[in-house]
């Protein structure tokens, strides 16, 4: 064999191998996504709300402490649960109520548009929030256009259930608030639910 013969034939190998790699590599990306993403609602899930949570509040001042550059003044945090779920689920089916749940998915979107948003499913009928950059008056605001939004929805599961959601609003200027936001929010939430 010539030496340019071995060489084109030393570059096939290496294309095929590389060929090979790119492969395996998207693949893994490809595993890697499905990892924190919610196979029903295409919702980014719990193990990526998990991760944005714990970096977007890294990113609030310290209590007392002067903001750095990169630092974020407030995050509010939503905690959504969808009112009366099991009856849906029960009376008539997963199916209508795994609809209930992508519609929802899609209100979320649509309501919280931008690119620092967070929106997560964190499983069941549970979905969460995040919101840097907001005010007291935002949260208000975001919370009474999301039920607006959802209350009016069309879930194609007929007439006899009205889907509607509770929402607790919380909000922290500072890291050590951050440390509740969730816990503070949930029971926001279950007090939505009691007053109705």
């Amino acid at each position: 064999m010539t030496e340019v013969k071995l060489l084109q034939k030393e570059v096939s190998r290496l294309t095929k191998l590389v060929a090979s790699q790119e492969e395996v590599i998207k693949k893994l990306q490809k595993e890697a996504e499905l990892a924190i993403t919610d196979s029903l609602t295409g919702l980014p899930n719990r193990r990526a709300f998990d991760k944005a949570f714990d970096r977007i509040t890294s990113e609030l001042r310290r209590k007392g402490g002067r903001r750095t550059r990169g630092s974020v003044k407030s995050v509010g945090l939503l905690f959504v649960d969808v009112n009366r779920f099991k009856p849906i689920n029960d009376t008539l089916g997963h199916e209508a109520g795994d609809k209930v749940l992508i519609v929802i998915a899609g209100a979320l979107k649509k309501c919280f548009p931008r690119e620092s948003d967070l929106v997560a499913r964190l499983g069941g009928d549970e979905f969460v929030v995040i919101l840097p950059r907001v005010s007291e008056e935002d949260l208000l605001r975001l919370t009474k256009k999301l039920k607006s939004v959802v209350k009016k929805a069309d879930y194609d599961i007929g007439d006899d259930f009205e889907v509607t959601v509770s929402v607790g609003a919380t909000l922290a200027t500072n890291q050590t608030e951050a440390k509740n936001l969730l816990d503070r929010a949930d029971k926001a939430m279950y007090k939505d639910k009691s007053e109705g």
